[in-house]
């Protein structure tokens, strides 16, 4: 929510404007050009010392709910599938509760000029993390 908030303030938005995903995208970009990042988007690779860290985990977003469960209850945690299923039910929209969609179905419309601009900046994610070289359209 605070990234959302934070792109009606940047990109200019009105409050109650819906702001697209494609919206969303074109802003990230823009904030990367003029080299302003934000936590939300920025790449892992930039702040979280990956290569300097012997990390006992590493779980990717997508994966989450599985991954994070895994990692809580290595750590003695109880009810993690409950807690991440709250955490989660607190940070996503509505509508994406009432029908989930795969990630790869938001990029369906968005320009490969676009994608390509994406797939630059998070060159060393897709490379880090292990996934397809494209990721964005899969």
């Amino acid at each position: 929510m605070l990234a959302y908030r934070y792109i009606l303030k940047v990109c200019h938005a009105e409050p109650r404007q819906l702001v697209t995903f494609a919206d969303m995208l074109k802003c990230v970009l823009a904030h990367d050009r003029n080299h302003r990042p934000n936590r939300h988007w920025e790449t892992a690779y930039e702040y979280c010392d990956i290569c300097n860290v012997n990390y006992s985990y590493i779980i990717r977003t997508e994966n989450m709910m599985e991954e994070g469960a895994y990692v809580m209850d290595q750590a003695g945690l109880d009810n993690s599938k409950r807690i991440l299923n709250v955490v989660r039910g607190g940070t996503i929209r509505e509508v994406e509760k009432r029908k989930p969609r795969p990630h790869s179905d938001y990029y369906k419309d968005i320009d490969i000029e676009i994608i390509n601009r994406l797939q630059g900046i998070y060159e060393w994610e897709l490379k880090l993390f292990n996934y397809p070289h494209t990721p964005f359209t899969n």
